[in-house]
C-alpha cells in the first residue's frame, strides 16, 4: 500500500506510509464524530504496520476525549469541534492527495428536516457577525452555473495552513432562511431585521397603523415585535385581536372577551411588568369594557392598576375607572355605559317585552345549536376539523341546554351572575379543543366563527334574564346607574384625543355605545383583502393556496395565517402604507407577471388561465433544476474533500442532500428555491476556499 500511494502522489514511500496513517486515523474519528460518538474516550483501531509511523512507540491506539454530559472535560484533552479542526489542519497541511481507489465511500448524512417559519432567537443571534448585504441572486441568474466563481467579498480567502470554520449563518438552510429574505425586486439579500433600526421602524409603524384604525397591519407588526423582541413589543397580538373584534361587532358580547385577562392583568402587577408601553392601556381598556366573567378585579387592584398605567385624558381615567368597578360588582359595565348615554336597547321596554325577546333568542340558539350539530352544518370539511367539532359540541351542550326554551327542557329561571362565567368559556374551550386536533386554515376560521356565534346567544340571553330581574326588582342593585358614566357623552359627540392609543379606545367605545346605531357589522377586520395583497403582493409568499379565499374580496385571507409576521412586517415596511392603485385579482396577476415573480403567482393558481399555469411549472421545473444541479455539485465537493480527509466534507454532502429534499418538496412547503439556491451558492464558495 505505501508503494501504491506512493506511486500515485509522486512521494517517498516514507512520507506516503506516513501521510496514509495520519489519514486512516482522521478518517476513523471524522466518522465517530459524524455519527455522534458517545460522551467519553473515543478509541479508534488503528492498523500495526501504521501506529508506529504515528508516534514513534508501540501504541495500537489513539484515544481523544471531549466533554462530558455535564460540560466538562479533561484538561488537555481535545472537544469535537477541536478535534475536527486538527483534522482539517492536519489534512491541509500534509496536502494529502489520494487515488480514487483509496477514498473511502462517504456515509450517508440524512437531510435535516428543515421548518419553512425560522425561529428569530438562537438563529438571529448567530446571524449578528453575518450583517454584510448578500449578492443578490436575481431570477435571470443560473445561480448554480460552476463552483469556481469568484467570491464578490462573501467568503474571505484562507490564511496558509489554516482551514476557516463554516460561517454559522450556514450551518443549516433554517439559519441561513433566519438571516436573508426575497425583496421586492425577487433577490435574495440579507435581512432588514438584523438592523438595529428595524424594530424602531416596526413600533412607528404600528403607531401609524392605530391612528388609521387598520387593525390587520397593526397585528402584523406587533407580532413581529412580539418574536424579535418582546421586551420592546408595544402591543400584545392577542389584545390586538380582541379590541378589533370588539370594534368590528359591537353587538356581539363574546368581542373583546378574554377569560385569562384578570389573570394577566395580577400577573403583571405581583411580577412588576407594568410599563409606559401603549399594550397596557388597551388591557386595562378591554378589561373595563369586557370584564373577565369568571374572575373580577378588587377595589385595591383596580386603583393600583389605575397608579401605574396612566391615561393622558383624566375623563378616559375615570370613565376606566368606573367601568372596572361596575365590573368588579358583577353588572354590566356596557349595558350602564348605554343606559347612561340614553342608548340602551332595553332601556324603554316593560318586563313583558323583555320576557317576549328572551323566549325568542332561546328558540333562536336551540336552532342555531341543532343545524350546527354535525360539522358545522355540513360547512366543516376535513375529517379531523370535524372531530374537533364533534368534541366542543359535546363538551359545551350540558350549559347551553339550560338556555333552551322551557318546552325544549331549558330552565324557567338561573342566576345570571353564576352562570356566565361557564358561557365565557365556550370560546376558549373551543380553542383548546382546535388547537389539540390541529384544525387550521378556512375550516378553523369557519368552526371560530360558529363557536362566537353560539357564546354570543347564550350571553346575549344570559343578559336578558338580568334585564328581566331587574325589571321585575329581582335584583335592583342591576338598576343603580352611575351618573359618572355620562362622561362618555363628550366622546360620542367626536372630542378626540391627542394619544393615539386613547384616541383608538374612544373610537372602540363610540362603537360599542351606539350599538345598533353603529351601522352593519364591519369586514373581519383580521383579514387581509384583494387590496392589501394588491398593495403588497410578497404577503402572498407566507400564504398557501388553501388558505386563501378569492370569493370574498374584504376577506381574502386571515392575517393570523401568514407563516412569518416578521417577513410580511418586513414586505409592509418596504412597500410603505400607500393603498394599492387598483383592486383586483387581475391587477395583481398583471402585477405579479411584470415582476416575473411566479413563485407568488402560483399562489394564486385557482384563478389563472393555462397559458399562465403553464409559465408556472415552467419557472418552477427551471429553478428546481438549478438547485438539483447546485447539490449535486456541492455534494461533489464534499466527496472531493472527504478524498482529502476533510472532515467537514460530509457537512457539505449532507447539506446538498437537504437541499434536494427540500426542492422535491411541495412549494410553500420546502421553502422558496430562490432562498435554497442562494444558500448553496454560498457554501459552494465557501467550500472552494477550502
Amino acid at each position: 500500500m505505501d508503494k501504491a500511494a506512493a506511486e500515485c502522489t509522486g512521494e517517498e514511500p516514507a512520507v506516503a506510509a506516513d501521510r496514509l496513517g495520519n489519514r486512516q486515523v482522521d478518517n476513523a474519528l471524522a466518522d465517530q464524530l459524524a455519527a455522534g460518538a458517545p460522551h467519553g474516550p473515543a478509541r479508534v483501531d488503528v492498523p500495526e504496520e501504521v501506529g508506529g509511523l504515528l508516534d514513534g512507540n508501540a501504541n495500537k491506539t489513539a484515544t481523544h476525549q471531549w466533554p462530558d454530559e455535564s460540560g466538562s472535560g479533561t484538561a488537555g484533552e481535545e472537544t469535537p469541534g477541536e478535534l475536527a479542526s486538527s483534522l482539517d489542519r492536519e489534512a491541509h497541511e500534509a496536502g494529502a492527495r489520494l487515488s480514487p481507489d483509496e477514498t473511502a465511500p462517504a456515509r450517508e448524512v440524512p437531510p435535516t428536516e428543515i421548518s419553512s417559519a425560522p425561529a428569530y432567537g438562537a438563529n438571529q443571534a448567530a446571524c449578528s457577525g453575518h450583517v454584510e448585504e448578500t449578492p443578490a441572486v436575481t431570477s435571470g441568474e443560473k445561480a448554480m452555473a460552476g463552483v469556481n466563481r469568484p467570491l464578490e467579498n462573501k467568503v474571505d480567502e484562507p490564511v496558509s495552513g489554516v482551514l476557516r470554520e463554516l460561517p454559522s449563518h450556514l450551518e443549516s438552510f433554517e439559519k441561513f432562511l433566519a438571516c436573508h429574505w426575497v425583496d421586492l425586486s425577487g433577490e435574495v439579500r440579507t435581512a432588514p431585521w438584523l438592523d438595529a433600526s428595524f424594530t424602531r421602524s416596526l413600533q412607528r409603524a404600528a403607531l401609524t397603523e392605530i391612528e388609521r384604525v387598520r387593525f390587520n397591519r397593526l397585528w402584523i407588526f406587533g407580532a413581529a415585535l412580539e418574536r424579535l423582541d418582546p421586551s420592546r413589543a408595544q402591543f400584545d397580538s392577542r389584545d390586538v385581536e380582541q379590541v378589533a373584534s370588539l370594534h368590528a361587532q359591537p353587538l356581539n358580547l363574546s368581542a373583546g372577551l378574554d377569560p385569562k385577562r384578570t389573570e394577566k392583568l395580577r400577573q403583571a402587577l405581583e411580577t412588576d411588568q407594568l410599563d409606559e408601553r401603549p399594550r397596557w392601556k388597551i388591557v386595562l381598556f378591554l378589561q373595563a369594557l369586557r370584564p373577565s366573567l369568571e374572575q373580577y378585579l378588587g377595589t385595591p387592584e383596580i386603583e393600583t392598576l389605575l397608579q401605574r398605567i396612566t391615561f393622558e385624558s383624566a375623563a378616559m381615567s375615570r370613565l376606566v375607572k368606573t367601568l372596572l368597578l361596575l365590573g368588579a360588582r358583577g353588572l354590566s359595565p356596557v349595558d350602564h355605559l348605554r343606559r347612561a348615554c340614553d342608548m340602551s336597547s332595553t332601556q324603554g321596554l316593560t318586563s313583558q317585552q323583555v320576557a317576549a325577546k328572551l323566549e325568542d333568542k332561546r328558540a333562536e340558539l336551540h336552532r342555531d345549536l341543532t343545524r350546527v350539530w354535525n360539522a358545522g352544518g355540513g360547512k366543516i370539511g376535513t375529517n379531523h376539523c370535524k372531530k374537533a367539532w364533534n368534541r366542543f359540541i359535546g363538551e359545551v351542550t350540558p350549559v347551553l341546554e339550560k338556555l333552551y326554551p322551557v318546552k325544549r327542557g331549558g330552565l324557567r329561571e338561573w342566576e345570571p351572575v353564576k352562570l356566565r362565567g361557564s358561557l365565557a368559556l365556550i370560546v376558549t374551550t373551543h380553542e383548546e379543543i382546535a388547537e389539540e386536533e390541529g384544525a387550521r386554515f378556512k375550516d378553523r376560521h369557519i368552526m371560530d366563527r360558529l363557536a362566537l356565534r353560539l357564546q354570543d346567544l347564550a350571553l346575549q340571553i344570559n343578559q336578558l334574564m338580568e334585564v328581566w330581574e331587574q325589571k321585575n326588582k329581582k335584583n335592583p342593585q342591576g338598576a343603580v346607574l352611575d351618573t359618572s358614566l355620562r362622561e362618555a357623552r363628550p366622546f360620542i359627540r367626536g372630542e378626540r384625543l391627542d394619544d393615539p392609543v386613547e384616541e383608538l379606545c374612544r373610537h372602540v367605545l363610540v362603537r360599542v355605545i351606539q350599538g345598533e346605531d353603529a351601522g352593519e357589522p364591519a369586514p373581519d377586520p383580521m383579514y387581509l383583502g384583494l387590496g392589501d395583497l394588491c398593495a403588497c403582493p410578497d404577503l402572498l409568499e407566507l400564504l398557501s393556496e388553501p388558505q386563501i379565499d378569492w370569493t370574498d374580496a374584504q376577506e381574502v385571507v386571515a392575517v393570523t395565517d401568514l407563516s412569518d409576521p416578521v417577513r410580511a412586517a418586513a414586505h409592509l415596511l418596504e412597500r410603505g402604507s400607500s393603498d394599492a392603485t387598483g383592486v383586483s385579482i387581475e391587477a395583481l396577476r398583471h402585477q405579479l407577471q411584470e415582476l416575473r415573480r411566479f413563485d407568488l403567482l402560483g399562489r394564486m393558481v385557482s384563478k389563472l388561465g393555462g397559458k399562465d399555469r403553464r409559465r408556472i411549472q415552467e419557472d418552477v421545473h427551471a429553478r428546481g433544476e438549478e438547485v438539483t444541479c447546485a447539490a449535486d455539485q456541492l455534494c461533489s465537493l464534499g466527496g472531493q474533500l472527504m478524498d482529502l480527509a476533510v472532515p467537514s466534507g460530509k457537512l457539505f454532502i449532507g447539506q446538498g442532500q437537504t437541499a434536494r429534499t427540500l426542492c422535491e418538496a411541495e412549494p410553500g412547503r420546502g421553502g422558496d428555491l430562490r432562498l435554497i439556491g442562494a444558500w448553496l451558492l454560498e457554501l459552494q464558495r465557501f467550500a472552494d476556499t477550502i
